[in-house]
């Protein structure tokens, strides 16, 4: 490739690689550029170039990919799916916002009922700590959690705060399950 050439490639790759305008390439030298040994006919350049990686996103909250469902029936049952997973939530989010509880202040007869301190970040912590473990919660009127997984042909209600502030503990926080889901 002749003198003339390599100048005129260089200007050009040089204005490509100039200005604010966004390109997924980085802009490259003449040093990447490889040519062929000239038999009469001059082959074009090889131009290398590195595409620039995308951003990675930031995964979000829980949403829960199930559909909703209004005309149920609910009733209680001898036995709860979801109690564990309720229950453990609720003893992740004592740990982990220890700030929502007086734990100078327990429910007589009890181990771990404490009075909340807020009890709207309190049900919303327990909802958001249920979604971390693949389980579609929401806070249905303030005390109770609507929680339901893999299949929308039933859901669970829990009552997790007493009516004087305190965390419902134990099995009695189960109240019915709801067929097909309530929400």
């Amino acid at each position: 490739m002749g003198t003339r050439r390599k100048i005129l490639l260089t200007v050009l790759l040089a204005t490509l690689g100039c200005g604010n305008h966004s390109s997924p390439f980085k802009a490259v030298s003449t040093s990447n550029i490889q040519s062929q040994p000239s038999i009469g006919v001059t082959p074009a350049p090889t131009v290398t170039t590195t595409p620039t990686p995308a951003p990675s996103a930031t995964p979000g909250p829980f949403v829960c990919p199930l559909p909703s469902s209004r005309d149920n029936e609910c009733r209680k049952e001898a036995r709860s799916e979801y109690f564990d997973a309720v229950e453990q939530s609720i003893f992740q989010l004592i740990q982990e916002r220890p700030e929502l509880f007086d734990f100078n202040d327990i429910k007589p007869n009890t181990e771990y009922c404490y009075k909340v301190r807020d009890i709207g970040a309190y049900t919303a912590g327990v909802v958001l700590r249920l979604g971390q473990r693949g389980y579609c919660a929401i806070d249905d009127q303030g005390e109770e959690v609507a929680v339901k997984k893999d299949t929308n042909s039933f859901n669970e209600q829990f009552d997790i705060i007493l009516w004087d502030g305190y965390i419902r503990c134990g099995r009695g926080m189960y109240v019915s399950t709801c067929y097909p889901s309530a929400f």
